[in-house]
């Protein structure tokens, strides 16, 4: 059961995280005063207090709630929604990039000495050639907003209120997933004394760090990891992500990034040349991981309404 108020708060929510970001907290301030004042007529009118089931009655009047955020945004036909171009764009780019990720620095390590000339060659080849895939993103839109203006969409099923997230986290599946993380620095960071127990001297001497690495890029690592291991730590005493510490969450994954990408094109790793390709290689696909990571994590965060710290910030004024 919900009170009559979460109802609408849910209902408010799903709406504004439908609209620009600029517009949310207005929207859903207008719309949390219209439909509360109305369920409180609805219910003097009936001589009963507001109830969960009045209120889902009565905004499910008021329409889906795309149908009710489109209500906010100029009208005419358009090739890609409102509620969906920043997801598109979002799309478009990745893709992009991804494609340059992927055949850039092999175009740049393809002959030492000539990077300026390979990277013209680059550009006129796969990098203005990874723009197909915006251009095909668009040639799809048009064909589904033809579609959508041919043949309109059935009716939407009944409105139901969406679990809100609380940004609570399950404390036994972080604390599984500590140790595990520390189970797997304490390998990587002790690498060298491992291999040299594990492995015959000639296989151990393949996967010896380079001298040069150490001091710089080890110590990168290190402290990346110690920022990171801090913020969660944080965030499992608190017991919930709240706002600064998904912002953090969001830097740290930023600065990961580039400090996986450095480590790709940087300087040696490993003495032995196989051994220093093949972890370059893995480092990569980590780098293209975390860039993904990257992208859930700031459209997750972009699109998260910020209605209750809007209610909050009126409700001190």
């Amino acid at each position: 059961m919900m009170t009559p108020q979460a109802v609408i708060d849910a209902y408010v929510s799903d709406i504004a995280r439908r609209l620009p970001r600029s517009k949310r907290s207005d929207v859903a301030l207008e719309l949390q005063a219209l439909l509360r004042e109305e369920l409180e007529g609805k219910a003097g009118d009936r001589g009963t207090p507001a109830d969960e089931s009045m209120a889902l009655d009565l905004v499910r009047a008021f329409g889906a709630p795309e149908d009710v955020a489109d209500r906010y945004r100029p009208a005419g036909f358009v090739i890609i929604p409102a509620n969906g171009a920043g997801q598109f764009a979002t799309i478009a780019f990745v893709g992009v990039l991804l494609q340059w990720l992927i055949t850039l620095p092999a175009a740049l390590l393809k002959e030492p000495g000539r990077e300026l000339v390979m990277l013209g060659a680059w550009w006129t080849s796969h990098g203005l050639g990874a723009l197909w895939w915006p251009g095909f993103m668009v040639t799809a839109a048009i064909i589904a907003g033809w579609m959508r203006h041919r043949w309109p969409p059935a009716q939407p099923t009944p409105w139901r209120p969406q679990k809100q997230d609380t940004g609570e986290i399950n404390r036994a599946l972080w604390t599984l997933g500590g140790i595990a993380s520390a189970i797997g620095i304490a390998i990587v960071t002790n690498a060298s004394w491992i291999f040299g127990q594990l492995l015959s001297p000639p296989v151990a001497t393949a996967f010896a760090f380079s001298p040069d690495f150490l001091p710089v890029g080890g110590a990168m690592v290190l402290l990346l990891w110690s920022l990171s291991a801090c913020t969660y730590a944080i965030v499992f005493f608190e017991g919930r992500w709240r706002e600064l510490t998904r912002r953090i969450e969001l830097a740290l994954t930023i600065v990961w990034f580039a400090g996986m990408t450095w480590l790709t094109l940087g300087p040696a790793i490993y003495v032995s040349p196989v051994t220093d390709e093949a972890a370059k290689g893995w480092l990569s696909l980590i780098a293209l991981f975390i860039l993904i990571d990257l992208g859930v994590k700031t459209y997750r965060y972009m699109k998260r309404p910020r209605i209750a710290d809007a209610l909050a910030a009126i409700g001190r004024t």
